[in-house]
């Protein structure tokens, strides 16, 4: 049992899961015909959850065959699988977060900025430790001018030399 009880989830990082969705898909494939048994909701849950697995491989096996650089049609397919990811995943009744808007965006910038596959965000991750700091820094009733204003000017300066 993954999670709470009574909202089973898992909270962690791709590159953590990457091993699991083999096994995930397999089982739920393995299961189905159990969950066609108990029908309706169940069922068609089920069946949603199994094709979003599907596509997720699909999606890893797009960015697996390519190199750094992402033909056109490629970066066409990546886009189409994850939109039928993000359909069944929001079939299956499952929350969407930021993040799965931004993917769309990525997958767009592809033909110029490469497969994603060979993104770092090392970079920006550490910024979101500057943004804590200020936000830390802030009083409640000033909060979003100080926050604001001591962002302004770490953009306007060099501020990854804030970070250390």
């Amino acid at each position: 049992m993954l999670g709470k009880p009574t909202a089973p989830e898992l909270k962690a990082k791709a590159a953590e899961t990457r091993g699991m969705l083999p096994f995930v898909v397999e089982v739920l494939a393995r299961y189905l015909h159990k969950f066609a048994a108990k029908g309706g909701e169940v069922h068609l849950c089920a069946q949603f959850l199994h094709g979003a697995g599907v596509a997720a491989l699909e999606y890893e096996a797009i960015q697996a065959r390519n190199s750094r650089d992402m033909p056109r049609a490629d970066s066409q397919a990546l886009l189409d699988v994850y939109l039928r990811f993000a359909t069944l995943c929001h079939r299956a009744g499952l929350a969407m977060t930021p993040k799965h808007h931004q993917v769309p965006h990525m997958i767009g910038q592809s033909v110029w900025h490469g497969n994603p596959k060979s993104y770092a965000t090392y970079r920006d991750e550490s910024m979101n430790g500057v943004i804590a700091r200020i936000a830390r820094m802030a009083q409640r009733k000033t909060f979003y001018v100080v926050a604001h204003t001591n962002f302004h000017y770490l953009l306007q300066t060099d501020w990854t030399s804030a970070m250390y």
